[in-house]
């Protein structure tokens, strides 16, 4: 309690949930997108290890609050490559997190990684044109999720990698977010259950994850409710500016 009420009179808490509360936002319009938006920010207060680890936590109640609903809808049988390339992509990422994770230089690659993630955003209709005849092939289902896994487990920001396939892969927009979601949940707990082995949850870790659910579930319900309201394009356009100088202020930091 003593730790909570000191956080709350802190600006950096406040910051870090409001980073929190829009990425929670933007995860309910789009099926994706906290990592995204929160990590950038979160890195100016807490480690990349720190942030990356809180990240994929919430998604995890991010996630399982949207699957409630969906869970029928989920296809387990088309999703068992990319869980098996996720696996190894996360395993990759553990190493990399241990050896990099709480450096300077892994906030400057997180930098140029939102950068490279905010351009493909913006490109990705002339990519998903030009490759949709390999979607279906079990070695690019493997692929996606060895570098989805990668991204997710030592940024938080794997989300985009699994969309770009799963919104091939289904026509029910139903099942590319039910199986999308499942797919976070797993793999998120997979990552979190090898850093929890290693020690690396500590108490920065609990503190935002404990009371980031609220902002964070908050986000998800006004995403879900709102997306049809509202343009999703203008939302995610300034979503992509605010990354976009958050990834600049962490390669010149």
């Amino acid at each position: 309690m003593d730790t909570f009420m000191t956080a709350a009179g802190s600006g950096t808490a406040w910051i870090i949930w409001g980073a929190l509360l829009v990425g929670g936002f933007l995860q309910g319009s789009a099926g994706f997108g906290v990592g995204l938006f929160a990590a950038g920010i979160m890195t100016a207060f807490v480690s990349v290890k720190d942030a990356t680890l809180i990240i994929l936590a919430l998604t995890i109640v991010m996630s399982s609050y949207v699957l409630i609903r969906l869970w029928r809808h989920v296809r387990w049988t088309m999703m068992a490559w990319v869980l098996a390339g996720t696996a190894a992509g996360r395993l990759a990422a553990y190493g990399f997190i241990h050896r990099f994770g709480e450096t300077a230089a892994a906030k400057q690659w997180l930098g140029f990684m939102l950068i490279a993630i905010v351009i493909y955003l913006c490109l990705r209709p002339r990519i998903e044109s030009r490759f949709q005849s390999l979607m279906r092939w079990n070695g690019t289902a493997a692929g996606i999720g060895a570098l989805g896994g990668f991204i997710g487990g030592a940024f938080a920001v794997g989300g985009p990698v699994y969309a770009l396939y799963f919104i091939h892969l289904f026509q029910d927009k139903k099942e590319y977010n039910a199986t999308l979601q499942a797919v976070f949940i797993l793999s998120n707990l997979f990552t979190l259950a090898l850093h929890g082995s290693s020690g690396d949850l500590g108490g920065t870790f609990w503190l935002y994850t404990l009371t980031g659910i609220i902002p964070v579930l908050a986000g998800v319900m006004l995403g879900s409710l709102l997306f049809r309201r509202m343009s999703r394009t203008a939302i995610l356009n300034w979503a992509y500016i605010i990354v976009a100088l958050s990834a600049v202020r962490l390669i010149w930091s």
